[in-house]
């Protein structure tokens, strides 16, 4: 399960790391932890990060990478 942190060290290797949205990622992690199901927990993730627009800028990168990591 990723972290907030986690996610925001992500980001931060694209962009400056600033939460312009953080109930909305707080609430994506808070839901990943509910399912043992990668792609569920990814889908929270993503659509926090692609559709509520978490961070200020990277947010493609930065859903792209999240991919790549939970896929492994």
């Amino acid at each position: 399960m990723l972290t907030i942190e986690t996610i925001v060290g992500i980001n931060k290797k694209f962009h400056n790391g600033k939460l312009v949205n953080m109930p909305s990622l707080d609430f994506a992690v808070s839901a990943q932890s509910k399912t043992k199901n990668w792609l569920v927990q990814l889908t929270y993730l993503v659509r926090a990060i692609l559709i509520d627009h978490s961070f200020e800028d990277g947010n493609k990168r930065t859903a792209t990478a999240l991919k790549i990591i939970l896929k492994i």
